[in-house]
């Protein structure tokens, strides 16, 4: 679409449009035809006829693809939405900033290089989306204002980046030029304005790592020592689980991959429902077998007199809680019931009458206090019943 020139109409606040100048005609054809392709002169606008205002909107670019006249492009500014996006673009750029508006692109050509200065035409403070293009709002110097209302000054060029297809990203800042369709060759060439080149090694290891193209190469590295010690960290888990498989350290993931699936040695290992089953049948014969050792050791106490019948349970339990110190608890315990005698002092049964003589010696009396019974309660209770000592 081919920028349309603007004048100043002083009954009006907004600049209406005037033909283009009949110099510009015939560069506005393309050579495929198509009505979105224009020639590269005419991305340069004309600008208003300054009375006394120093500020008002211009137009920056047109929509759709323009090329230059000298065959660099094309340059795609696309359609209203992306144009959008173009001064959303900018206006990050910017910042509080306003962007320059130069001379003859001064800044791109010399200051930025040291070489000059580059005195401002004007700043833009504001951009905006129309049918037709990207305009600016712009606030004029004074000297421009009046190198313009003279006629020095026609036309302005943008400066913009552009990716390496053409598209547009963002405009940067603009020149008063007096050089339609772009015959400095740095606003026209690709490389003082283009998006950067990625390096292709940042490139290629951004895309090995699963980064978009762009990356930072400080964000790359980061990623390259975060997968580094989580690797480090996955093989010291394969170690262990190699260690634990019979594997050497250092084995390969597929090695420890087939150890771990591979069947058991039926020698080493069982089953956990065999094992379980074993392990309850053991029990229960260790219980059984503790149960006859229990009853035949308290059973030839009381058979020996150092048990009464009427404690049998009860030594029975000492006997569980520690089997292996019965048989040293069992000689020192005293003889409390003479063999084939019952209380009451009879044999198999018949009361003999028989008293009980003496006092209860020491070693009864340490066996009761182990016991917790108090020996003088004991030993009244033997001599009440008549239990020979």
């Amino acid at each position: 679409m081919a920028a349309v020139p603007w004048t100043h109409d002083a009954s009006m606040n907004s600049p209406r449009p005037i033909q283009p100048h009949p110099a510009l005609r015939l560069s506005m054809a393309s050579s495929s035809g198509a009505a979105d392709v224009v020639a590269f002169s005419v991305l340069v606008s004309s600008l208003p006829e300054l009375a006394s205002a120093t500020s008002g909107w211009i137009k920056l670019a047109p929509l759709g693809v323009v090329c230059g006249r000298d065959g660099r492009g094309p340059y795609n500014f696309g359609n209203q939405t992306q144009a959008a996006a173009i001064v959303a673009a900018s206006k990050a750029y910017a910042g509080p900033t306003d962007p320059l508006i130069d001379y003859d692109h001064a800044f791109d050509l010399s200051a930025s290089r040291g070489l000059g200065n580059a005195p401002a035409a004007g700043w833009i403070k504001d951009l905006d989306v129309r049918a037709d293009g990207i305009y600016a709002r712009v606030e004029w110097t004074k000297a421009a204002a009046v190198k313009m209302k003279r006629g020095e000054y026609r036309y302005v060029s943008p400066t913009f980046n552009h990716a390496a297809d053409g598209t547009v990203v963002r405009i940067l800042r603009a020149g008063l030029t007096n050089h339609p369709n772009f015959n400095l060759p740095a606003l026209a060439a690709a490389t003082p304005h283009q998006e950067p080149v990625m390096d292709p090694t940042l490139a290629a290891l951004c895309a090995a790592l699963g980064m978009p193209v762009g990356t930072d190469v400080n964000a790359a590295i980061s990623r390259v020592h975060a997968l580094t010690a989580a690797s480090a960290a996955a093989r010291a888990d394969f170690d262990r689980i190699a260690t634990a498989a019979g594997l050497s350290v250092g084995a390969e993931p597929t090695a420890i991959a087939a150890a771990v699936s591979a069947d058991p040695d039926p020698k080493a290992w069982v089953p956990m429902a065999t094992y379980t089953a074993a392990a309850a049948t053991l029990a229960e014969l260790q219980g059984q077998t503790l149960e006859r050792e229990a009853t035949a050791a308290v059973d030839k106490a009381v058979t020996e007199g150092k048990v009464a019948p009427a404690t049998r349970e009860h030594f029975l339990k000492v006997y569980r809680a520690d089997p292996s110190g019965w048989t040293a608890f069992a000689a020192a315990l005293p003889v409390v019931v003479p063999p084939g005698k019952t209380a009451g002092g009879g044999v198999s049964g018949q009361p003999s009458g028989g008293s009980v003589t003496g006092a209860l010696d020491d070693g009864q009396k340490s066996v009761l206090a182990m016991m917790g019974v108090d020996p003088a309660k004991a030993a009244k209770v033997m001599e009440e019943m008549g239990w020979a000592s």
